[in-house]
C-alpha cells in the first residue's frame, strides 16, 4: 500500500517540488521508493509514496512532513507539521484467474485458499493488473446507475472488498447461479456469501489483488483508488516533481 496524502485544496504545480522536499519516509529495513503526484478520483490533488517493490512484511515505517509554513500556491500555506508511523502486516495477497473463475489467496507466497466465483462478462471484463484494497464494507447496495447501467438492478451485497473507486469490488453474489462456471458480472468478482467473508477477513486494506487473463488490459488510472501498481517503476518515478 502506498503512503497517500490527499490535499483539501489545489496545489500549484510550481509548488509541488517544495512540498516533496518537506516529506520524508524512513523504514526498517530500508526500502527504496518515490513520491508521485496523482489526480484523485474525487478530483483533488494527491501525493503518494510507492515502494519500488512490495513492502516486506514487518517493515517499520515512519512518515514525517515538515510542512508548517510551506507554500502550496494561490495564497495558501500549510499550518502545521505532520508525523505518523506504522508497521507493515503479514504478506497477504490474492490472484484472480479470470478464465478459471478462481481467486487464490496467498500468505507469505504460499497458496492458503482457493475460491470459485464469477468475474466480468465479455461485455464488462474485470480490470486487469495489480490492484490495491482501498477499503471494505460489511454491507453495500449495488446500484447499476452508478456504473452507467441505468436502473437495471439494485442489489444488497455482503462482505465487500473495494479495489477501484469507480466500482471494482470483490463481494458476495448469492443471486448468481454461474459462480465457478461462467464470467457474467459487470466487472466485479462475485462469490458465495461464505467465500466473500473469507476474502474480506483475509485481505486487509493495502493488500494487493492481481487480475490475470482478462480481456480488459487497459491501465487503470492511478487515482481510481490506490492503483500505484498499475504503472512500472520507471513510469511511476516520472510522476515526481523532482524528476
Amino acid at each position: 500500500m502506498p503512503v497517500s496524502v490527499l490535499f483539501d485544496r489545489p496545489v500549484d504545480k510550481d509548488k509541488r517540488a517544495g512540498i516533496e522536499r518537506a516529506m520524508r519516509i524512513t523504514s526498517v529495513p530500508q526500502v527504496r521508493g518515490a513520491w508521485g503526484w496523482v489526480r484523485d478520483y474525487s478530483g483533488k490533488d494527491r501525493l503518494d509514496w510507492r515502494p519500488k517493490t512490495f513492502w516486506p512484511a514487518g517493515t517499520k515505517v515512519s512518515v514525517k512532513a515538515a510542512l508548517n509554513g510551506v507554500d502550496s500556491g494561490r495564497g495558501g500555506r500549510f499550518a502545521r507539521d505532520y508525523a505518523l508511523g506504522f508497521t507493515v502486516g503479514a504478506d497477504h495477497k490474492a490472484v484472480i484467474d479470470v478464465p478459471g473463475h478462481m481467486l487464490t489467496m496467498y500468505e507469505n507466497g504460499r497458496p492458503v485458499g482457493r475460491i470459485m466465483g464469477s468475474a466480468g462478462s465479455p461485455e464488462d471484463p474485470t480490470r486487469g493488473g495489480v490492484h490495491t484494497v482501498r477499503s471494505k464494507s460489511a454491507t453495500e447496495t449495488m446500484d447499476s446507475a452508478t456504473i452507467g447501467h441505468g436502473k437495471e438492478w439494485m442489489l444488497d451485497s455482503q462482505w465487500v472488498t473495494h479495489l477501484t473507486a469507480s466500482g471494482t469490488f470483490l463481494h458476495s453474489a448469492p443471486w448468481n447461479k454461474s459462480l465457478g462456471v461462467r464470467n457474467n458480472s459487470h466487472g466485479c468478482f462475485g462469490m458465495t456469501t461464505d467465500d466473500a467473508k473469507k476474502v474480506y477477513d483475509f485481505l486487509p486494506v493495502g493488500a494487493t489483488v492481481e487480475v490475470r487473463g482478462t480481456a480488459n488490459t487497459h491501465t487503470t488510472d492511478v487515482g481510481n483508488g490506490l492503483e500505484v501498481w498499475q504503472e512500472t517503476w520507471q513510469q511511476w518515478q516520472k510522476r515526481s516533481a523532482l524528476a
